[in-house]
């Protein structure tokens, strides 16, 4: 089954459920949310005018930082020779650059039969798995960016004949900073 295009749920070799084991999909190992509520002390006991014009806001952030979802590098090619027309993983070089990847380039023997192949970039982490070539990639073994957002509220207060009844005009806004959010 192929559910979605950064965390496949198909195997990779269905004779090898071992090389699945991984984290889940949904797993942020790391997650910080602070949410406090400002209530302006300015004109709250001033004169009926300037309390209604100037005064009485209220104003509540929430910050929220979160660890990126985990995805599956993938090459793209069909590597194990299933026939499978999802790609499968990559092939990872443990001391390649993060967020680099490669091709690979044949190496054929006189009959012209690929005999190896040769990584186009050696500095590269994730190598595209060329046909025929077991990769060694495992599922969800990277993350997408984190999470990092400011939301706020902001909410005006207005005393209305008296001081008991009251009338709120409030907004809110969501990724005030408009970061980009990716999720699996």
């Amino acid at each position: 089954m192929f559910s979605t295009y950064t965390t496949p749920r198909r195997q990779q070799d269905f004779q090898n459920l071992n090389a699945d084991r991984s984290s889940s999909a949904l797993d942020h190992r790391n997650r910080f949310t602070l949410a406090t509520v400002y209530d302006m002390p300015f004109f709250k006991n001033g004169n009926w005018f300037l309390k209604n014009l100037v005064g009485n806001w209220e104003l509540a952030p929430i910050y929220t930082y979160e660890t990126g979802a985990l995805y599956t590098v993938q090459s793209g090619i069909d590597s194990n020779m299933n026939g499978d027309s999802a790609g499968d993983r990559a092939w990872i070089n443990p001391q390649g650059t993060v967020n680099i990847g490669s091709g690979a380039t044949a190496l054929k023997n006189s009959n012209g039969d690929t005999v190896a192949y040769l990584v186009n970039n050696p500095q590269a982490r994730y190598v595209a798995t060329p046909k025929g070539v077991i990769a060694t990639g495992g599922r969800n073994t990277a993350h997408l960016n984190p999470i990092d957002n400011i939301d706020f509220s902001l909410l005006k207060r207005f005393n209305v004949f008296k001081e008991n009844k009251k009338l709120e005009f409030g907004a809110r806004f969501y990724n005030f900073l408009n970061h980009p959010q990716y999720s699996g």
